[in-house]
Formats: C-alpha cells, structure tokens, sequence
C-alpha cells in the first residue's frame, strides 16, 4: 500500500495527521550544526531527515524525490531562501515548507 504524503493529506481535508507518522523531510540550512541539531530531532520524533547545506542541492535532491515537508533557512549564501522557495512552490505548490530564519524581525528579510 503506498504511503500517503503530508502535502496529500493537506489537501484532503478531514483526514487527520497523526503524529509520528514520520515521513521524509528536507533541511536546508547554511548551519552544520543546526542542520544536525535538526536532524536528531526529527529522527527522535520517527521522521526521516535529509540534510542541505545549500539551496540548489536541495532542488537537485528535489527532481529526483519529493519529501513530506521542507525545513528552509531563509538567509545562506548563494541562492537564498526566499528564492529556493519560489522555486519550491512553483514545482510543488502543495509540499509544505516550514521558513527559518536568525533575523531579529520580520524585516531585516
């Protein structure tokens, strides 16, 4: 039986997300070890993680799988987080993306 992604799930309402499903998340973050740090945690909570250190290996990972969900830091080096979300969004506009980011308020980004 195949497994049903989160962004499928969200998009047929009344069917609840039970937690602990697991599933398969991406995390792209410039940080070493908050990219680790995040990774423990999600494998704690029984999900899979696969860790980036920068936007376009995460959408070279992305044409070849899709995750359940994507953890996206908003300021790295390179292709930034804003526009690795509109790229996200605009090949997969239902995979929902969780923004990071160490900017002290909403418009220092």
């Amino acid at each position: 039986m195949p497994v049903e992604s989160f962004a499928t799930r969200a998009a047929s309402p009344g069917k609840p997300v039970e937690p602990n499903q697991g599933g398969r998340v991406f995390i792209v973050d410039d940080d070493t070890h908050l990219r680790a740090l995040m990774s423990r945690w999600l494998e704690q909570a029984g999900f899979t993680p696969e860790a980036f250190g920068d936007a376009e290996s995460c959408l070279r990972a992305l044409s070849r799988s899709i995750p359940d969900a994507v953890l996206l830091d908003l300021e790295m080096p390179g292709l930034g987080g804003m526009a690795c979300l509109s790229r996200l969004k605009e090949r997969h506009p239902l995979l929902p993306v969780l923004i990071l980011t160490a900017a002290s308020s909403v418009n220092s980004v």
